[in-house]
């Protein structure tokens, strides 16, 4: 377990390399979303304590990005879900299958300096969470392996952001977090 604390560096190692980038962690329960942003403005960092939203697009049947929204949705960024990234081929079918309620985390994090600067951490919509769930057995189930999942992503990532939102259910998360 790593202790992550705002404004100092994360435990866990930053691969953005100084570059805009967002990722999804698949965890054995749920995922972790990194938002790294070389050298992060104060009103992005502020951004990330107002109004927070969530939502599942899935551009295609197994093929799925996790999106947020801030500050009013003047601010949105997604990430590819890759389960088939998983080693164990057990712990993919555990992962459709994991007991609810589960959280999700979504970090802010300098890119260049690897510093914490925004964190959000909350109890996911059951909406949300079974939509997930659906997403991940169909990627099993369609997919052979991570490279063919890349190629599907790379396919959909085609798709502006903008519309992808469009198409998206968003849920707010709990002040706070």
């Amino acid at each position: 377990m790593h202790v992550l604390q705002l404004g100092k560096p994360s435990p866990v190692h930053n691969n953005a390399n100084g570059q805009d980038k967002v990722r999804a962690d698949l965890t054995p329960a749920f995922f972790a979303v990194c938002c790294y942003l070389n050298g992060p403005m104060p009103r992005e960092v502020a951004a990330w304590q107002g109004t927070f939203e969530y939502g599942l697009h899935e551009a295609v049947p197994g093929i799925a990005f996790v999106l947020a929204r801030l500050a009013g949705g003047s601010w949105s960024f997604d990430a590819s879900l890759n389960w088939h990234v998983m080693a164990d081929a057990a712990e993919r079918t555990r992962w459709a299958g994991h007991a609810d309620p589960t959280s999700l985390a979504f970090a802010l994090l300098d890119a260049g300096t690897n510093v914490l600067r925004g964190y959000r951490r909350f109890l996911l919509a059951p909406a949300f969470v079974d939509q997930a769930r659906a997403v991940v057995r169909e990627q099993l189930t369609r997919f052979a392996d991570h490279l063919a999942v890349r190629a599907a992503i790379a396919a959909a990532e085609r798709l502006p952001l903008a519309a992808m939102a469009a198409a998206t259910r968003y849920h707010t998360a709990p002040a706070g977090g």
